[in-house]
């Protein structure tokens, strides 16, 4: 396991975990999509920044999806929406 990469793709999920958590307070869509695709692209960024070998910056892309998916799957399992909230904005 490199740890290096693990680094990475955590710095990444938190980046855009804090997106989606932002996200979240906004009221309006179009500006809670583009906070969301923000969060997407600075998180993916993240990993590329850092002067790595390719097979470190490979490791981390993937452990960055890997944790991304895992994230997405226990908040579907643990946050549910509160019955009766409207999304319309």
């Amino acid at each position: 396991m490199d740890f290096i990469a693990l680094g990475l793709a955590a710095l990444g999920t938190f980046i855009v975990l804090a997106g989606f958590y932002r996200a979240s307070k906004v009221t309006k869509k179009l500006w809670k999509s583009l906070i969301q695709v923000f969060s997407l692209l600075l998180g993916f960024i993240a990993l590329a920044v850092f002067p790595v070998s390719v097979e470190t910056a490979s490791s981390a892309g993937a452990y960055w999806f890997i944790i991304l998916i895992g994230c997405s799957v226990a908040s579907k399992v643990f946050f549910k929406k509160k019955e009766g909230v409207s999304e319309i904005a």
